[in-house]
């Protein structure tokens, strides 16, 4: 088994200002836009207890469960990652709507398998995420596909029936 490697240093400069460039949008409520693609996560800081705003890529919807899947494409040592470990209080904004949602960090056998749906339908990002977080090419497998959930998590957040929104809207 290759070594399971951390994904490359937290963003700077132009990376920085692409990843956070969906802040705009929702500043402006235009988050529906993206659809149920991007949300917004709001938590606290876990040491300074400064709130944060941080746009995710929703990989996976189960609209059952009405749990939303986010994964962490700069690994365990991402700020919004580790704050919502240290138990920060979280907001979801996903269009218009806001929601209180429950946390919940996945292990590697169920992150595999919530990235393993992911990858269905993305075929070129599955093989961009495999050279990305493991540095070797996408196979699909699911050992692969483990180690890619231990390099980075997956956390479910799970909305509540009605939004608890600031737009009035439910």
């Amino acid at each position: 088994m290759p070594p399971v490697i951390s994904p490359a240093r937290k963003p700077a400069g132009a990376v920085r200002a692409i990843t956070r460039f969906p802040l705009l949008f929702y500043r402006f409520r235009l988050g529906w836009l993206f659809g149920r693609r991007v949300l917004v996560l709001t938590h606290l800081g876990r040491v300074t207890g400064r709130r944060y705003r941080t746009p995710l890529e929703v990989i996976h919807e189960d609209r059952t469960a009405r749990e939303l899947f986010v994964m962490s494409g700069w690994g365990s040592r991402a700020d919004w990652y580790r704050n919502l470990r240290a138990g920060s209080a979280a907001t979801v904004q996903i269009g218009l709507r806001t929601h209180t949602p429950r946390t919940r960090l996945l292990d590697s056998d169920d992150g595999a398998a919530v990235i393993s749906q992911y990858c269905r339908k993305h075929r070129m990002l599955a093989r961009a995420l495999a050279r990305w977080g493991l540095a070797e090419p996408y196979t699909g497998s699911g050992e692969q596909l483990r180690r890619m959930a231990e390099v980075m998590p997956v956390v479910g957040l799970t909305v509540p029936g009605r939004p608890s929104g600031h737009d009035g809207q439910s």
